[in-house]
């Protein structure tokens, strides 16, 4: 009887490495299955793709004034300019959008050329988009800002240029001149 016990030993003991064997590669097969299913999802995340860059082009921010990059308004005759007074130029001038993109257009810091400094100090300035130039009526305040003027791209349209002389002028600035530059400043309006 003990020799059959033993040859039972053996089946069990095979039983046993047999059970081990399937149970180590049924978790082989789950860790290659867990890698491989890792992997992937590495793989996608390390995905790429080609996007196609397009044009870029750039507008173009172009002011004209009478057709001209700049302009001496004629008219502008200051002789009977009194303190609290203004004079405006004798017609409109014409401001066109010539570049590519819409603009808005607000008057910039005026310079001076020559003039005496007490002059120079007095005088106050207004672009005014108007078909007709007319001066602020005597005892109106004169404007302290110009509105800013939008334009699309290509239009045109009429402005008058108004100096006045403040009210509080002193007396020792009659008879003299100055001369100055008022600048136009267009920046892009995004469309």
């Amino acid at each position: 009887m003990g020799q059959h016990t033993g040859a039972l030993k053996r089946i069990s003991f095979a039983t046993k490495v047999k059970a081990l064997a399937v149970t180590a590669a049924v978790f082989g097969a789950a860790i290659a299955l867990s890698l491989t299913t890792v992997g992937g999802t590495y793989a996608l995340m390390k995905d790429s793709l080609t996007v196609n860059a397009g044009t870029i082009v750039s507008g173009t921010a172009t002011l004209t004034i009478q057709n001209a990059p700049t302009y001496a308004i004629p008219g502008m005759s200051a002789s009977q300019l009194l303190p609290g007074r203004s004079v405006v130029s004798a017609v409109p001038v014409t401001i066109k959008n010539t570049g590519t993109v819409p603009l808005l257009v607000t008057m910039g810091s005026v310079t001076f050329q020559s003039g005496v400094t007490d002059l120079r100090s007095n005088l106050q300035f207004a672009i005014k988009q108007t078909a007709t130039c007319t001066i602020t009526p005597d005892g109106t305040a004169f404007p302290t800002t110009s509105p800013s003027i939008s334009l699309a791209v290509g239009q045109s349209l009429p402005v008058c240029l108004e100096v006045g002389l403040k009210s509080a002028a002193p007396a020792n600035v009659q008879g003299e001149t100055a001369a100055f530059t008022v600048p136009l400043n267009a920046t892009q309006v995004r469309p």
